[in-house]
């Protein structure tokens, strides 16, 4: 609402996210090795990869969710827990799945904090968890379900028939569509 619901500035967005994606992956990776010119070669690799690519041009939420990840990662490994609580608020409130990276990060130091029995930390790294258990409970109470069913319904199909036909699919779009079956014959060879 800020800015108005163009397009353009919709685009604007998502290629100032993109920036920031690539940014972020410097940093991770330079801080993770020590060394610039390995950040580098990383945020290289990581801006000419095709998926990313494809998707900054995009208006979707793959590149905010790839970029709150990022920043939470980074803000995570660099000890700045403020910063860190309002990058993975982004990410939780950005995607559902998010969470997920989120328990990943988490898990290991709850678990180291919680031998020494410090408490005040263990709530600190919760957070995340306890915002986005408080969107569940608005979503159901202003739109009647925790998840969307139009993007968990087909994931949470236990029909095994349809799974494997679904698997079938998947595997035909993967080894046979747009002349792939040449590739896939060359290697049956």
């Amino acid at each position: 609402y800020l800015f108005g619901y163009s397009l353009l500035i919709s685009h604007l967005y998502i290629i100032f996210l993109a920036f920031l994606s690539i940014s972020f992956t410097y940093l991770i990776s330079e801080h993770l090795t020590k060394n610039k010119y390995i950040g580098i070669i990383t945020a290289l690799l990581f801006l000419f990869s095709p998926i990313f690519v494809g998707q900054s041009g995009i208006v979707t939420l793959a590149t905010p969710f790839t970029t709150f990840s990022l920043m939470s990662i980074y803000f995570f490994l660099r000890n700045k827990y403020i910063i860190f609580l309002i990058t993975s608020f982004f990410l939780s409130y950005t995607i559902e799945s998010g969470v997920v990276l989120l328990a990943g990060l988490l898990f290991l130091p709850i678990l180291r904090e919680f031998n020494k029995l410090n408490f005040k930390k263990i709530i600190l790294y919760l957070l995340p968890f306890l915002f986005y258990l408080s969107w569940l409970v608005l979503s159901k109470i202003h739109l009647g379900w925790y998840f969307n069913p139009y993007q968990v319904g087909e994931v949470l199909s236990l029909n095994p028939i349809r799974n494997l036909l679904q698997f079938l699919f998947g595997l035909r779009i993967l080894f046979l569509d747009d002349f792939r079956w040449t590739l896939t014959s060359l290697i049956f060879l």
